[in-house]
């Protein structure tokens, strides 16, 4: 069985993408209306922020190509003309502050929608609540009665999905705390490797430790599927049985 599903065919798959729609639906919304009251506002500063507001990830991004443009190149330098250990780890240093610090800076200059948890969670919870489909017979119930209904059906579907997540991803996370704990218990305490990654050199880091540098190769690789596909769906699910518990329904 592939470890990374097709997302069709499991219907709790089907009741993320149904979350899914209507967290975005939610934050559109809220957005769209924090967006307008940024655009009221006279003067360039606001203008500059509600350009910010309205291009977070172009901006992030073009600020992540220019400074990984500019790392590679400075590194590259640095890796053929400076064999002195101390000046190759204080460039390091400073250029991984550097790289951090920036995109930090864009993000606290940009204008941040927010809405508190009760506001965002109990407009998801609605949204999926009028989703949510009767049967004909259960149609004819009083409102109160198709209303307890709903909560009952989002309830058993959404635990049923989160432990569908849960057990699905499993493996992938075993793999990855294994990764994790050879990388940070078997290999970064070893003096030699530490030489091989400071020497930016993946053919040194390659001799010096097999087991580290493909454990460092496949780790992103593995980990951002893993976040993306199991680890969103059953944080977003449990937002919405948390607020049903909160709702404190009588089933």
């Amino acid at each position: 069985m592939c470890l990374f599903q097709n997302p069709r065919i499991s219907p709790h798959r089907k009741t993320f993408q149904l979350i899914r729609e209507c967290v975005h639906e939610t934050n559109y919304l809220g957005k769209e209306r924090f967006a307008n009251t940024l655009k009221q506002q006279e003067g360039k500063i606001p203008k500059i922020r509600h350009f910010l507001f309205l291009h977070p990830t172009s901006i992030l991004l073009i600020v992540f190509l220019i400074t990984t443009i500019v790392f590679l190149g400075s590194s590259l330098i640095v890796r053929n003309f400076v064999n002195i250990l101390w000046i190759r780890l204080l460039f390091i240093l400073s250029f991984s502050f550097i790289y951090i610090t920036i995109p930090v800076f864009v993000q606290i200059i940009t204008p941040k929608f927010d809405m508190k948890w009760e506001e965002r969670w109990g407009q998801v919870f609605n949204s999926y609540l009028h989703k949510i489909e009767l049967t004909s017979a259960q149609a004819e119930l009083s409102l109160s009665e198709q209303q307890k209904l709903r909560f009952k059906k989002a309830e058993l579907s959404l635990k049923k999905a989160i432990l569908y997540y849960s057990r699905t991803g499993k493996p992938i996370s075993l793999f990855i705390k294994l990764l994790f704990g050879g990388i940070f218990i078997g290999c970064l305490p070893d003096p030699e490797f530490q030489k091989a990654l400071i020497s930016m050199s993946l053919s040194v880091i390659w001799d010096t430790n097999l087991f580290g540098a493909i454990s460092i190769l496949i780790l992103p690789c593995v980990y951002i599927p893993y976040f993306a596909i199991y680890d969103v769906p059953i944080t977003l699910m449990e937002q919405i049985v948390t607020q049903i518990e909160l709702v404190g329904v009588d089933f």
